[in-house]
């Protein structure tokens, strides 16, 4: 359900500020034990939204870094982001965390934004599968 979720956000929610070819770099090779491993092994805290039992969207957390909060295409602007940041920042607050960063698609800047996230600087994010895309580094002192 999270692969799902993450392959169906990007290509059509993201679609609008990258090309066929960023994303194909950006979830081309991804498959769904990539998660469990990152879960499992990778030392990812993940936090899942469901509706009726089915998987909406998803966060993913690593000692000071968010690294991924995406949302089903057909469940966007009705909080569910923003409950699934809420429940990251509150777990990093938890681990005594002062602060948190992530890499932001251009799509989602100004969601992060809104919720206090401050841009750090421009650059690419390096995907473990290979490529890379256009992104916004940005952090917030909790």
């Amino acid at each position: 359900g999270i692969h799902q979720v993450h392959v169906t956000s990007v290509r059509q929610v993201c679609s609008a500020h990258y090309t066929p070819e960023e994303i194909k770099d950006w979830i081309g090779r991804r498959k769904p034990e990539h998660y469990r491993w990152s879960m499992t092994k990778g030392g990812d805290t993940t936090v899942v939204a469901e509706e009726n039992g089915e998987i909406v969207g998803f966060g993913s957390l690593k000692n000071d870094q968010i690294k991924g909060l995406y949302v089903a295409p057909g469940h966007l602007r009705r909080g569910i982001g923003r409950r699934l940041l809420d429940h990251l920042e509150g777990i990093a607050r938890e681990r005594d965390v002062p602060s948190l960063r992530l890499a932001s698609s251009l799509t989602a800047v100004p969601f992060y934004a809104a919720h206090g996230y401050r841009v750090a600087r421009h650059g690419q994010q390096k995907f473990f599968t290979g490529g890379q895309v256009t992104c916004v580094f940005m952090t917030k002192a909790l």
